[in-house]
């Protein structure tokens, strides 16, 4: 009886331990750089379905939205209360589409990259604050950036947006 308390206790901690670490966004600002690197190391095995969920997706927005309508500038409610899935996705998939296009042309191997620095600024725009910035890694001795924007749900910065894989 005590194997078996031991064996459920033992699974049940996995599952939160491995929960936790797929949840998507981070703590800190600062660490939105290693977030995303662990992005792109997966994106020779990743679908654009699973790439979108990965960012902050259409419902996710529209959640927000509402949750926050007395903080967001009236603009912002407006672009929100605007926003058409569709629209929304088709620009997360043409990032996808980029810049899966890009390592492509460049020979990247997603899994043989190495992480350099990731470089942010804080941004507010609309009452609605967050970072810009880039991801810097490396392959094949060649540094590459990819620009990273986020934003600040519930005290956790969320990945919004990647895009521009570019050689430096």
């Amino acid at each position: 009886m005590k194997k078996l308390y031991y064996i459920f206790a033992l699974v049940i901690t996995s599952t939160l331990f491995i929960a936790c670490q797929n949840s998507k966004g981070v703590a800190k600002a600062e660490d939105m750089g290693k977030y995303v690197f662990d992005v792109l190391k997966k994106m020779d095995n990743t679908s654009k379905d699973d790439y979108i969920k990965t960012i902050f997706t259409f419902e996710e927005v529209k959640e927000f939205g509402e949750n926050n309508a007395d903080k967001i500038s009236e603009r912002g409610r407006k672009e929100i209360a605007n926003l058409e899935a569709d629209k929304y996705n088709g620009r997360m998939e043409s990032d996808y589409n980029r810049i899966k296009e890009a390592a492509e042309k460049n020979s990247i191997v997603w899994n043989a990259i190495e992480y350099s620095d990731y470089m942010y600024e804080d941004k507010e725009e609309d009452n609605v604050k967050g970072t810009k910035g880039e991801v810097l890694f490396k392959h094949n001795d060649v540094t590459y950036s990819v620009n990273v924007s986020s934003l600040i749900v519930d005290d956790k910065y969320r990945l919004i947006r990647l895009s521009r894989l570019a050689k430096k």
